[in-house]
């Protein structure tokens, strides 16, 4: 047995696809993976600093041993040979500690510096890519709505026309007097009957596109303004007045910085001149010059 489709039955008519916001999502995939990395990047850098403190330990105890046969050798109570094997030891932990030292520098650098600035990086490339995406498709859809809605106000448009002329033509003035009753109808007579005020027909004009008159600005007049004023500049262009943008702003904070500190410096020597005439160390009128 098939499955009723109830999809038709409210509303009277196909119910419109509702559009997905997976295209729209933001794409995390580098991110993710260098996320990854970092985690690894972090396991591995505490194992490499247990090794680098036990190759420190190491070449200490190696130091000490070197110091110790050293001493020996100079007081004559130990041969050549075990001063070149301590010797050889103690070179061999210098190197193991140097080696381990700077791998765990090495991924020190990429744990604290290098992935998360890749991250953020990778963040800002993704937001970047679907800001220009979201403004492409934003232009596409517009446009096509604005057609469509070009449309719309035309039949409303319409519509207001035919709802006018039903109230020019068939405005009730009169009451019909039957035997009994009073109605306000326009009689037509026997062939054409009683029509109702307005020939029955509503003002079924869209308000937002149709205004009280056609020549009254409406909302729609308001939207295509918007529309016209995001469509003049391409998704290139605004791309290149952020970059203006955070320059123009980052310029604008530097002088006002700027104005901050000499204001500070002004309040600091205006403060120290009303100390020292408080504390009759200065002559009464005398100025502190710039």
């Amino acid at each position: 047995m098939r499955k009723k489709d109830t999809s038709t039955e409210k509303g009277g008519g196909t119910s419109a696809s509702i559009p997905t916001t997976k295209k729209y999502s933001l794409d995390t995939t580098h991110t993710a993976k260098l996320e990854k990395e970092l985690a690894v990047q972090q396991e591995r850098l505490v194992h490499l600093r247990d090794t680098a403190d036990e190759t420190n330990l190491l070449l200490h105890q190696a130091q000490t041993a070197f110091d110790k046969t050293e001493s020996r050798h100079l007081a004559g109570r130990a041969d050549a040979r075990s001063l070149e094997l301590a010797r050889k030891a103690l070179d061999d932990a210098r190197q193991r500690h140097a080696k381990a030292s700077v791998e765990a520098e090495e991924a020190e650098r990429l744990v604290s510096g290098i992935l998360p600035l890749a991250i953020a990086e990778a963040q800002h490339a993704a937001l970047a890519q679907l800001r220009d995406r979201l403004r492409t498709e934003a232009q596409v859809k517009a446009k096509q709505l604005a057609a469509v809605l070009a449309q719309a106000k035309g039949l409303s448009d319409e519509l207001r026309l035919l709802s006018d002329a039903a109230d020019r033509h068939f405005t009730v003035n009169q009451m019909v007097r039957l035997k009994v009753s009073l109605i306000g109808v326009l009689d037509l007579g026997e062939e054409h009957g009683y029509v109702s005020p307005r020939a029955g027909i509503p003002n079924l004009s869209c308000g937002w596109l149709t205004g009280q008159s056609l020549q009254q600005p409406t909302l729609f007049d308001v939207w295509r303004r918007e529309l016209e004023a995001f469509l003049a500049q391409t998704p290139q262009e605004m791309a290149e007045a952020d970059k203006l943008n955070r320059v123009t702003h980052i310029a604008q904070d530097a002088v006002r910085y700027k104005e901050c500190l000499v204001r500070e410096e002004a309040q600091r020597k205006l403060e120290a001149m009303m100390e020292a005439r408080a504390g009759g160390r200065m002559p009464k009128g005398t100025k502190i010059l710039d």
